[in-house]
């Protein structure tokens, strides 16, 4: 006697592998996509899009560009200017 094969939810004819841990329907591993070791079907990561996705959107893009790091792009400018002024000085008789 062998023993009973359980079958995934979307194909009948293959083995299931596991079961999703949100809705607990059993998939193969067509089927089965992993986020961080955890087995979920197409449905629950189509729905975990869709809320990550619609979250990302209501924020916005973020904030503008932050202070520091616009001063800091300013302070190269100036100093590669500098720096190109003063080989010019040098290399430039008189």
């Amino acid at each position: 006697m062998t023993p009973a094969v359980a079958s995934c939810a979307n194909h009948p004819g293959r083995a299931a592998i596991g079961v999703c841990i949100r809705c607990r329907t059993r998939i193969c591993a067509e089927c089965s996509t992993r986020i961080e070791g955890v087995n979920h079907c197409s449905s629950c990561v189509a729905s975990l899009w869709a809320t990550t996705s619609r979250r990302v959107t209501s924020v916005g893009r973020g904030p503008g560009p932050q202070p520091f790091g616009v001063l800091a792009v300013a302070t190269w400018l100036v100093a590669l200017t500098m720096l190109g002024w003063g080989m010019l000085e040098v290399l430039l008789p008189g």
